[in-house]
């Protein structure tokens, strides 16, 4: 068994899998957007331990599986598969804001969602949408309220 040979596997198979996520929501979520901002900077954003929890997870299911478990080669690698995709399809929506990026505003239902990061996808609930007079947005994810400040420009926004 190859430890190598897995980690690519498992850095291959995540690689996919977050592009096939970017890809849908590409294709199903930014177009039917009703706004769309540039992020200046973000506040609050916290979000706490969750990335390092998926991140330890994955990474033992996957890489680290051989030392962990007894298994063979074919076990190792589908493990390695397994954990790529998962971890390719959970990281992201859960990764920390960075200070750039566009925000894709969706309206669904009665309720307006902010995507932030076209690859990543970060989903918030808004709370409130900004204006020519105020650049900032304010939407949550659970329990936690974040702050963006954004670059406003009518000729993007739709409503």
């Amino acid at each position: 068994m190859n430890p190598i040979l897995g980690l690519i596997i498992f850095i291959v198979v995540t690689i996919i899998a977050s592009l096939m996520r970017s890809f849908y929501l590409i294709k199903f979520v930014y177009g039917k957007r009703i706004a769309i901002y540039k992020l200046a900077n973000s506040y609050g954003c916290y979000i706490g331990p969750t990335i390092y929890v998926i991140s330890v997870f994955f990474i033992a299911l996957g890489p680290l599986s051989f030392k962990i478990f007894n298994l063979n080669f074919i076990q190792y690698y589908s493990l390695n598969t397994i954990a790529g995709i998962g971890y390719g399809l959970l990281y992201p929506p859960f990764a920390p804001v960075t200070n750039s990026g566009e925000i894709f505003v969706v309206k669904r239902g009665e309720k307006l969602f902010a995507y932030v990061g076209k690859f990543m996808g970060r989903k918030f609930e808004v709370i409130s949408m900004p204006s020519k007079e105020i650049a900032t947005m304010i939407a949550k994810r659970l329990t936690n309220r974040c702050e963006f400040e954004v670059t406003v420009d009518d000729s993007n926004n739709r409503d």
